[in-house]
């Protein structure tokens, strides 16, 4: 970590000559250093010092405009988000980068590094000389000032404490846990008194004072009594970066929770939106569910009940760490008059679809939404845009608030009736909205400029739309499409009535109640009586979801049910396709984080007009609430196996890899992978569908899953396990079934080829369901029974199925598996990643080396014979190098290569790939094309661990007689030993 002081053009940022400006992100370890850099200030120096709190675009606006005077960094941070350079893994180099590209990209000094491991820095401007120097004396302070429990990420400090790697994430914690405790016990061993410093006697403490603590958990064994004095102030000042003491899952989930509330209309009275939606109960609750999320192990569920915690459950590490159920009142019990009594009793919260549950965003949660209806309209009529036409609706609360950005983007003029200012004053900031007024006429004077234009425009006007509506009618005034999305709903929290302010509604609602009911149904039905007759003059007029047709219906408006709902009439097209609204929210708080994910998407869904379109839309016009998030319509598609699901585990979670030795001999693993032939005619294998499978065994299996492992190296097969490891919290076991890819999954049974007393359990998931090939299977048989009818599943979907196979302990894994097979492909690669930039040749050299392998030949493909039969790519590729010509036998993979006088050169096991010589890359099977220049590369079996399924001469007959050519005369010597 290393401080930056930063924008000091203005030096008199604060308003003051003699007070300077620290800015913080506002997350723990920002505040931490802001705060006690104010406090270094204040004490060393005459300046006096001023935090202010900003997000990374505010921060950065401040640099420019001078507004901050200094602020805290993470070099990487300032090297990738910043600076907008690759990542350097040398910390040294990364903060040399950082000071050279500041001062010349943004002409900002960076000072020392503080001395935390991450170095942060502090950067100023060249004119303001005398700051640098005062805080360069002030940043060696820092690491004097505090200490820090610290949870470190790297295997390279794992090293340094005699550990080949760290412990899973949750386990650090636990270990972190016990530290705490054992360290405070022996604070403790000393009671306060025990210090006599009687030199008459010549004794230093009472010794019946001083107590053994005898604690012992699971990573700590601690005798005490502490063997130095108890701290004069009892214990020292305890740091912890983030909130949640547990773990992330647990602070992931207390973000969510914070982030509902920090996007609510009345924080107050934890109301999040719509008049009555709530983040939680009472303040007693909200308190309450914030610290059992602190403390919650990952062993234990919080039950919550109408936003009320009621107890923490032993449940195991795989459920959920929260369940809840909010306002389900059912049968004749569920009438607003039942609600209303439970409320009141303090027994029952409405927690809406979002509040309670602390999944809502802000208005961008249901601003897609909005805009999808919008577009679907224009579709439908009037020609497929809303330019030059006029929307009339009402409501600008939690939900209401997205509709005038959302007509805005749709090209059309918006007019939104709201009776509450404030709410109008926060779209407006929000950047939701863009003119306000409380006069009618100025309002349509607005709106028919820019009808008349075919310009975008959103008007809030101050009123009622119980009264606006009829009085449009009144002047002939008629709109292209006119709906609704006040509280109409609830007749006594929500919707206000025609005669009264939200002042007069609060007092009438405590001393008139059933006046205010009756008249809100009444305003509800002279604005529903207006919308019928919109309606009836050729307006589109719809529901928006309030309930504000069966309220109509209720106070005498008997045709109200003539008005369409906006599901069915508009958006069902969208939902039979399956293409719905999903979110995305950046815990981290960093926007940029948003950014990485919507160009991934615009990349890999560039033929999906819905969500390409609306990304570039909300990239330009929506603006965050609360944590940075998105949300995106979107179905279908196909994430290219091995770079772009490694992107996805990552963006979901954080796998881990582990090596055998790090979980105990009977943890259960199981072998995540895919079957069939990748040149298959018609499939489609999702990233969701690894994770289906997974589950499938979960589901299915007796035991608990501690992990997964992969079958094999090669291509995506690497990162298979990664996705679901990260999407259900399962580790990554550091084994492969074998270190080259193999086309039989006898080959990669780690042992189990030829048993019959082991009894297996496989899953696959996978197929296009818009042709009826999609399926879901679980079977249970002996290893080859079993894998045979999954060879056939992967041809009835298509030629290619994820899948979930072999549940087997640890101990079994460490007998039978390639061990070490995941760090020597990700060693691999990053030699491919460093030599990349220096061209194809120094790529194919580097790889070489690293792997003591051989080239075959570089040459022309000139022939590709690879013929797709009964799941299986099974053919010849043929090279042209100067002078002869090299024969690539496949089955799937590389499994042998001849020259031309028929001299075989490598045979499998031996690792063998080709290389695109023009990307630097290497290139599989059902990539390789005729005309494609290639290098073949082969590794001998010698230099690789290989499991013992390559080892077991009965799978190897099956794979010959496709082939029709010997393999097992190269691999074995005469007694069946593989060859050394």
């Amino acid at each position: 970590m290393y401080g930056i002081p930063a924008g000091c053009s203005n030096s008199n940022a604060s308003g003051s000559s003699d007070t300077i400006v620290l800015a913080t992100k506002g997350f723990a370890e920002s505040d931490i250093l802001a705060n006690a850099f104010k406090l270094l200030v204040e004490n060393d120096t005459k300046l006096k010092a001023e935090i202010k709190k900003l997000d990374n675009t505010l921060l950065w606006n401040a640099i420019d405009s001078g507004d901050v005077d200094a602020y805290v960094e993470y070099s990487g941070t300032a090297l990738i988000n910043i600076l907008k350079l690759d990542p350097e893994f040398d910390a040294d180099k990364a903060f040399k980068t950082v000071v050279t590209q500041l001062k010349e990209k943004n002409k900002l000094i960076a000072l020392d590094p503080l001395g935390f491991n991450n170095t942060y820095v502090f950067t100023t401007l060249d004119e303001h000389p005398e700051l640098k120097e005062t805080l360069n004396k002030l940043a060696g302070k820092l690491d004097e000032t505090a200490m820090q429990k610290l949870n470190a990420e790297t295997d390279e400090e794992a090293r340094n404490f005699g550990k080949e790697r760290h412990l899973q994430h949750e386990l650090r914690y636990e270990r972190a846990k016990e530290f705490v405790e054992a360290t405070q016990g022996l604070w403790d061993s000393w009671e306060e008194d025990a210090l006599l410093f009687d030199k008459e006697s010549g004794y230093f403490a009472d010794k019946d004072k001083l107590h053994n603590l005898d604690y012992e958990g699971t990573h700590f064994k601690v005798k005490g009594p502490l063997n130095i004095t108890r701290p004069p102030q009892g214990y020292p000042v305890l740091i912890q970066a983030g909130a949640s003491e547990a773990g992330w899952r647990q602070e992931a989930l207390l973000r969510m929770l914070e982030n509902v509330l920090e996007n609510g209309e009345n924080q107050k009275e934890l109301i999040v939106y719509a008049s009555l939606g709530k983040a939680a109960r009472n303040w007693p609750s909200y308190l309450a569910i914030v610290e059992t999320l602190k403390q919650l192990e990952e062993d234990e569920t919080l039950v919550i009940q109408s936003g009320k915690p009621i107890g923490v459950f032993k449940t195991h590490r795989q459920a959920p760490l929260v369940v809840m159920a909010n306002c389900n009142l059912v049968g004749r019990w569920a009438t607003s008059e039942n609600f209303y009594e439970l409320q009141d009793k303090g027994l029952i919260i409405w927690g809406g679809l979002t509040a309670a549950a602390w999944q809502y965003i802000g208005s961008q949660g249901v601003i897609q939404g909005t805009y999808e209806i919008f577009q679907s309209i224009a579709r439908i009529h009037f020609g497929g845009d809303l330019r030059g036409r006029f929307i009339l609706t009402a409501g600008l609360g939690g939900m209401g608030g997205a509709q005038p950005l959302a007509g805005y983007m749709a090209n059309a003029a918006i007019l939104c009736v709201e009776v509450a200012e404030e709410r109008i004053d926060k779209r407006m900031a929000a950047g939701y909205l863009q003119r306000k007024t409380d006069s009618l006429d100025e309002a349509l004077l607005w709106i028919d400029e820019a009808v008349s234009s075919g310009t975008s425009l959103s008007v809030g006007l101050l009123g009622n739309a119980a009264d606006v509506y009829p009085e449009l009618l009144r002047r002939g005034v008629q709109p292209d499409i006119v709906t609704d999305q006040t509280s109409a709903h609830d007749l006594l929290y929500g919707y206000i009535p025609s005669g009264y302010s939200p002042e007069s509604a609060g007092v009438a609602r405590q001393e008139h109640p059933t006046e205010l009911q009756a008249a809100a149904g009444a305003s509800i039905a002279n604005e529903v009586k207006a919308m019928l007759e919109f309606k009836e003059r050729g307006a589109v007029v719809f529901d928006n979801g309030n309930n504000i047709r069966s309220q109509a219906v209720q106070y005498g408006v008997p045709n109200a049910f003539e008005i369409d709902i906006f599901t069915e009439a508009f958006l069902r097209p969208l939902f039979a396709r399956a293409i719905g609204p999903f979110r995305w929210i950046a815990l981290s708080g960093e926007a940029e984080d948003i950014r990485i994910i919507d160009d991934y998407i615009l990349n890999e869904f560039s033929d999906n007009d819905i969500v390409s379109n609306w990304i570039q839309l909300a990239n330009t016009y929506v603006p965050f609430e609360g944590l940075p998030a998105r949300i995106g319509c979107g179905g279908g598609g196909w994430v290219d196996h091995g770079l772009e699901i490694g992107h996805a585990a990552l963006s979901i979670g954080r796998p881990k890899l582990l090596s055998v030795d790090e979980l105990p001999d009977d943890a259960i693993i199981l072998t995540c992978t895919a079957i069939g032939a990748p040149a298959g005619r018609d499939w489609q294998m999702l990233g969701k569908d690894y994770i289906k499978a997974v589950q499938l065994i979960i589901e299915n299996y007796d035991g608990k899953i501690a992990g997964v492992m992969t079958p094999q190296n090669g291509m995506s097969s690497t990162i298979n396990g990664w996705l679901p490891a990260a999407a259900l919290g399962l580790a990554v076991i550091d084994a492969t079934g074998d270190i080259r890819a193999h086309p039989t999954g006898k080959m990669g049974s780690l042992g189990l080829a030829s048993s019959i007393d082991y009894e297996t359990i496989q899953a696959v998931a996978g197929g296009k369901p818009e042709i009826g090939s999609y399926l879901e299977l679980v079977v249970k048989g002996t290893p080859a029974r079993t894998s045979n009818i999954l060879r056939t599943a992967s041809d009835m979907a298509g030629g290619f199925i994820a899948a979930a196979r072999h549940p087997l302990p640890i101990k079994h894994i460490k007998k039978h598996a390639a061990i070490g097979g995941i760090s020597i492909a990700i060693e691999l690669g990053r030699v491919i990643m460093q030599a990349e930039p220096e061209g194809p040749e120094a790529v194919l050299e580097a790889v070489v080396h690293k792997t003591n392998g051989r080239i075959l030949g570089r040459g022309t493909v000139t022939t590709k014979k690879v013929r797709y039969s009964g799941a299986f790519d099974v053919g010849t590729i043929e090279v042209s190098i100067p002078n002869h010509r090299l024969t690539l036998h496949v089955m799937n993979e590389y499994m042998a290569v001849e020259d031309d006088e028929g001299t075989r050169l490598t045979t499998f096991p031996d690792v063998i790939t080709t290389f695109d010589l023009k990307k630097g890359l290497p290139v599989s099977v059902g990539d390789v094309e005729e005309g494609m220049e290639i290098a073949v590369f082969a590794i001998d079996k010698s230099k690789v661990p290989l499991s013992s399924s390559v080892k077991d001469p009965s799978v190897y007959p099956e794979v010959e007689e496709m082939l029709g050519i010997d393999l097992q005369s190269y691999a074995f010597d005469k007694e069946k030993k593989i060859y050394a």
